[in-house]
């Protein structure tokens, strides 16, 4: 019997990438999302559902007959404007699922937390872990917060229910074919346009979406309900990530640091423009905040428990080159 699995998320840059894994392997995928503008991904193979996980009902019906559930949706913002719908997206609506899940007798829920909802490590030298401590609170990041708050709440539905649920906590996801202002990927576009010459005092944990998805899938039969697993890569300073970067596409590297007061400065100004023309800024200061720390995570738990493996970055950012000249080529 064909095993039928429900995708939250399913047309978001990660969720796509799990729901082709999925149908590759022979799952019947059922995917749940908001509308797209763009096509959905082998509509032939998967039923697309259109909706919101903040829609107690809907979700509560579309969970109905699921044997396992992925749950990648979320709201990505810096931008304090639209917190309140945030954590009603990525806390009330995890909510949702989770009673849903458990109502339906879902065999095991697969959550997409994220390294952001644990704390950020004091200097390069150290190395996080699922079990680093979330000291993001006094900067009030939407995300971070939001994310942090619904990670403890799916904690607690594994601890105090009989639902089977993974969590796993992907680094800085890189790959091809997304590349929104939220995306990893917008480096290697503003780099090669030459527009961005700065680069942040932090680091961060680099991933391919491609290694994500995988651990993804392991986690189904090797995850072991109310752990938490990393999905991460190298640990990079942002210098080094965009030197690479610029390296692979024969552009100049950002040389200079951004000057932590001026960062702060900018970011605040093109919130208040934002304001003006109802639009999310490109930068906020919560990213300035952010970007100044080091994000650097150990995933020797997912690499021992579910064999996961990552690529260096080197090969990611030669990947994503690659599709975009072959996609640039197409347009030509």
């Amino acid at each position: 019997m064909v095993e039928r699995v429900l995708v939250f998320g399913g047309r978001g840059f990660l969720g796509r990438n799990i729901v082709t894994r999925l149908l590759s392997i022979g799952y019947h995928v059922r995917v749940f999302d908001l509308p797209s503008i763009t096509p959905d991904l082998d509509h032939h193979h998967a039923q697309y559902i259109d909706g919101d996980i903040t829609d107690n009902q809907r979700v509560m019906e579309q969970t109905k007959n699921c044997d396992y559930v992925f749950h990648c949706a979320a709201m990505i913002s810096f931008w304090d404007k639209q917190k309140p719908r945030q954590f009603e997206v990525n806390i009330g609506g995890t909510k949702n699922i989770l009673k849903a899940c458990e109502y339906h007798l879902v065999k095991k829920i697969i959550y997409t937390s994220t390294v952001s909802a644990l704390g950020y490590v004091e200097s390069p030298e150290h190395i996080g872990d699922e079990e680093t401590q979330f000291n993001w609170g006094k900067f009030s990041i939407g995300y971070h917060d939001s994310k942090n708050l619904a990670q403890t709440l799916v904690d607690e539905f594994a601890q105090n229910s009989n639902l089977q649920i993974v969590s796993l906590l992907p680094g800085t996801i890189f790959g091809r074919g997304h590349f929104s202002k939220f995306s990893a990927n917008h480096y290697f576009t503003e780099i090669k346009s030459g527009k961005m010459f700065l680069y942040p005092k932090g680091g961060t944990n680099c991933v391919s979406v491609e290694d994500v998805v995988e651990g993804h899938i392991q986690a189904i039969e090797k995850g072991v309900s109310g752990e938490k697993y990393i999905l991460g890569g190298e640990n990079l300073s942002y210098k080094e990530i965009f030197e690479t970067i610029a390296q692979k596409m024969n552009v100049q590297a950002p040389r200079f640091q951004v000057p932590h007061l001026l960062g702060i400065f900018v970011g605040r100004l093109l919130e208040i423009l934002a304001y003006i023309t109802k639009r999310p800024p490109l930068l906020t200061s919560k990213v300035i905040f952010a970007s100044a720390n080091h994000c650097y995570y150990s995933s020797k738990k997912a690499q021992s428990c579910l064999d996961y493996s990552f690529r260096p970055f080197t090969a990611i950012a030669e990947d994503v080159c690659s599709y975009l000249e072959e996609t640039q080529e197409g347009e030509n």
